[in-house]
């Protein structure tokens, strides 16, 4: 998928109804079997899960750390990184816009952000294992979450060795419980601003 395609499948999430503070998401249950996780393409191994990178075939553990500074990708079409989480579910959503072209293609899914950074623990909304698992339950190939102590650290690989798929009274629970806090995305400021948008200092980027 080109940087071009992406964007526009992105901006197809940017409608009325988004702009307005509405909500669209809609639990996973309610969504095309693909766009949940399927055990099938999972397998543990000396107790780390790993999950099928997209249509490359690679097994990769389901958890991980940032560090995409620290090598190049070989080929667009094997990975793309997006945020995959509680509050993303509700306002201009990757999940809803984007996930389904991704897993229709094959592409791996690296979910960032699973905790929007701190905010959505932060704001009560739901507990950090919580949001893990509903972005595991996911299509994703890994989920990618910040370990900056030795407790979250510990935090994620329990609930990677726990895991098990929420269901779908579980996921309407927490979607519930979040959509006051994904109200207007004022908790996820690279949606409603400019903060974290490189392409605005740089359109050149865009092609």
């Amino acid at each position: 998928m080109e940087r071009r395609t992406f964007l526009q499948t992105v901006s197809a999430a940017v409608g009325t109804s988004a702009l307005a503070g509405h909500s669209t998401a809609r639990p996973l249950d309610s969504l095309p079997t693909q766009l949940r996780f399927e055990p099938a393409d999972e397998t543990v191994r000396d107790g780390m899960r790993y999950r099928k990178l997209g249509k490359t075939g690679e097994m990769v553990s389901c958890i991980g750390v940032g560090g995409y500074h620290l090598g190049l990708t070989r080929d667009e079409d094997e990975a793309i990184q997006l945020p995959l989480n509680l509050l993303d579910a509700h306002f201009r959503s990757f999940e809803k816009a984007v996930l389904p072209e991704l897993v229709k293609e094959q592409i791996g899914v690296l979910g960032m952000k699973a905790l929007a950074s701190g905010t959505i623990a932060d704001s009560k909304t739901a507990t950090a294992v919580e949001c893990l698992n509903y972005a595991l339950t996911l299509p994703t190939s890994v989920v990618i979450t910040g370990m900056e102590s030795l407790e979250r650290l510990e935090q994620a690989l329990k609930v990677v060795k726990d895991f098990k798929p929420l269901t779908a009274e579980e996921v309407k629970a927490l979607l519930a419980k979040s959509l006051k806090a994904a109200a207007k995305g004022r908790h996820e400021k690279f949606k409603t601003g400019t903060t974290h948008d490189s392409t605005a200092s740089h359109p050149e980027w865009l092609g």
